[in-house]
Formats: C-alpha cells, sequence, structure tokens
C-alpha cells in the first residue's frame, strides 16, 4: 500500500492538509488584492499557494502563474523565470500555446521541449534585450492580452524576498511602477524570512512600502492536523492516537513538513502509534542527515557555534541578558556579531525578539 504521507515536494489535493488562511488568500486572490504571505520555512506556504490555484480557482476566468525566485542572482533571471511561469501557466496542447505566446509578447520568442518526466518547458529566448524592455513586455502585454479575453491573472513569487539580494538593478522600483497601474494581474508576494519581507513592505524608503497586504501563515492547529493525520492512518488499517499526535506536534512547533515527515516513517514502522514511539523516531530522522549536519555545522566558527547553541538552550529568547553570556562565556559583541553572521547566511531568523533556527530538524540535532 502506497504510503499517504508526502513530504519530499509541495503537495496538493489529498496530501494537502486544509488550513483557516485557504479561504481567506483565496478571496484576497479573486480581487486582485496583492497579498504578501509569509511564515517561517515548511509550514506549507508553496502548497498553499498551489492548492488554490489548482483546485479553487476558475481557470477560465484567471491565469495562475507560479515561480519560485530561490535561486535567483540576476534581473535577468527574474525576467526568465517570469516568462517560462506565464507560458507554463496556459493549458492548451503545446502548439497553440506556442502560437498564443507568439501573440502576447514582441521581446521574447519560445521553443518548446519535452521533459524526461513528459512534462511540456518553455524556453523563452530574450536576445540581449534589457531588464526595463522585458518587463514591459511582460506586464503590458500580458494585461492587453487579458483584456482582450476578458480574464485576469494572479502572479505568484516565491521567495520574493531574495529580489532585495540583487544590487545591480532596482527590480522594486521598476515592478512597483506596473504593479500600482496595472489591475487586471494580482500578485502573492511569498517568502520565509520575515524580517526581511518586514522590512520590503513596511519600511517607508522602500518602493513596495504599502504595496501588499500583509497575511501569515501560523501552523495548522492541532486538533485539524490530528484529523488530517488520523484518516490517513485508518485508511490504511493503522491508527496514531491523539497522545502520539500531540507529542509530536508540540516537539516539531506544528512545522508541517516535519509532521508528515515523522507521520511517513511512523506509518512506514508501525501499526498502532503511542506516545513513546515519537521520541526515538525523531532522533532517528534527525540521525539520517547526521553526516549532512556534522558538515554543516563544522563549517560555522566556534562563536557561531557557541551561538547556536545558545539559541537552542534559550528557545531564541533574552540572549543578550548578562546571565546568558556569563553562562556561556561570551561577549555581547561577540555573540551579537555571530548571530549576524548567521542572519546573513540564512541558518537562522528572528520573529517578535526572539530568534530561531530556520531547519527545525537541524535545531533538534544540536539538541
Amino acid at each position: 500500500m502506497k504510503n499517504p504521507f508526502v513530504f519530499s515536494h509541495i503537495v496538493t489535493d489529498d496530501y494537502f492538509c486544509d488550513r483557516d488562511e485557504l479561504e481567506m488568500l483565496k478571496n484576497y486572490m479573486t480581487s486582485s488584492t496583492n497579498v504578501v504571505l509569509f511564515s517561517k520555512r515548511r509550514y506549507g506556504k508553496s502548497s498553499l499557494i498551489k492548492e488554490i490555484f489548482k483546485n479553487h480557482i476558475d481557470q477560465d476566468e484567471y491565469l495562475t502563474i507560479y515561480f519560485d525566485i530561490f535561486d535567483m542572482s540576476s534581473s535577468n533571471d527574474f525576467a526568465y523565470s517570469f516568462y517560462k511561469a506565464v507560458a507554463k501557466s496556459f493549458k492548451n496542447d503545446m502548439h497553440s500555446i506556442l502560437q498564443t505566446l507568439k501573440s502576447i509578447f514582441s521581446r521574447a520568442t519560445f521553443s518548446a521541449t519535452v521533459t524526461s518526466s513528459g512534462e511540456i518547458e518553455f524556453k523563452p529566448s530574450l536576445a540581449h534585450q534589457s531588464f526595463d524592455d522585458m518587463m514591459e513586455d511582460i506586464f503590458v502585454n500580458l494585461s492587453n492580452y487579458l483584456k482582450k479575453h476578458n480574464k485576469k491573472a494572479i502572479v505568484a513569487i516565491d521567495e520574493f524576498q531574495q529580489i532585495a539580494t540583487i544590487k545591480e538593478k532596482n527590480i522594486e522600483a521598476t515592478l512597483r511602477t506596473y504593479i500600482q497601474n496595472i489591475d487586471n494581474i494580482g500578485f502573492v508576494f511569498s517568502g520565509s524570512k520575515k524580517h526581511l519581507l518586514t522590512q520590503m513592505f513596511t519600511n517607508y524608503a522602500k518602493p513596495f512600502y504599502a504595496q501588499a497586504t500583509p497575511l501569515e501563515l501560523f501552523p495548522i492547529p492541532k486538533e485539524r492536523f490530528y484529523a488530517f493525520v488520523k484518516e490517513k492512518f485508518e485508511t490504511s488499517d493503522k491508527t496514531i492516537t491523539k497522545e502520539a499526535f500531540g507529542t509530536l506536534y508540540e516537539l516539531v512547533d506544528g512545522e508541517s513538513w516535519l509532521v508528515q515527515n515523522v507521520c511517513y516513517h511512523l506509518w512506514q514502522n508501525f501499526e498502532n502509534v503511542e506516545k513513546e514511539h515519537i521520541e526515538p523516531m525523531i532522533k532517528e530522522i534527525a540521525a539520517m542527515s547526521d553526516a549532512i549536519y556534522k558538515m554543516m555545522f563544522d563549517n560555522f566558527s566556534n562563536t557561531q557555534k557557541s551561538a547556536l547553541k545558545i539559541i537552542v538552550n534559550n528557545k531564541g529568547a533574552n540572549l543578550l541578558s548578562k546571565d546568558v553570556l556569563n553562562l556561556n562565556d561570551i561577549s555581547k559583541s561577540s555573540l551579537v556579531s555571530a548571530l549576524n553572521v548567521l542572519l546573513d547566511k540564512e541558518v537562522i531568523d528572528k520573529s517578535d525578539n526572539a530568534y530561531y533556527i530556520n531547519d527545525k530538524l537541524f535545531e533538534m540535532w544540536l539538541k
């Protein structure tokens, strides 16, 4: 029997656990309200967006355009990804889509190939176009196409905070110009670095100041998540007690990815999951990444290693207090410097004056 839990990729359909934010985000999308969606990593932002796009949006009324810019390193990367995402949003046959793209865009030509998995991939050829010209081509021509066909578009840009790392071009300012003046394209700006996204959308000096409604994604409520997990086990003639799931949920802070990961392995190994199975299974899963985490940890300086341990031991709070500094024999300036480096490396993040390690499993390995 196939394992009913998925943690290795974005999930939709029966693998997706419903959450309260779905209806709210859908309403924002369909009213062309720009949204900045943020949460800690692995809480299910991308799955939420994909689930809404796939199962809750009328594809006859809307183009649903999604792309992830986590690995973007230049403004041209952004434009290339945008073009590809627009092409992927069309649902016709390959020849019809190529004809449609040709009729829309004037500064990009497209070719199509079939990947080894059987999917059609469209690749734009941009021929040394400037970033400004490409943005005009995308926004103006796409908007005109939508008007002609009485449709709207929803564009979801994942890991949007990456925009701030590109220094060669003020992408934010260019995007803001079009976002303010085009009313048939709505945006979801998604990301996991709360402090960076907050700066981008709440700092008066930034181009995106007040350009989107904030929506924070919290953990799926424990009762709802348990009902989802319990059903998956029972469908397979297996069980997981409420106490066992409660222990799991608390230990991993309700992180969607890690809940699914642990449940996958519990389902593989037990017919009836009890509370005593939870901690050993989490330790076993953390041990699977032992070599990777050891290598990762060895690359930190001694001060950074100390900073990580201090975060774990103090749950990220009051790290600069005299008691914490004295107990760990570290100066305030050294700890602040280490924390800033770890923030820049995206190993940690900060929320409500407390630091946390982005990779929850790495945190548990450190413990």
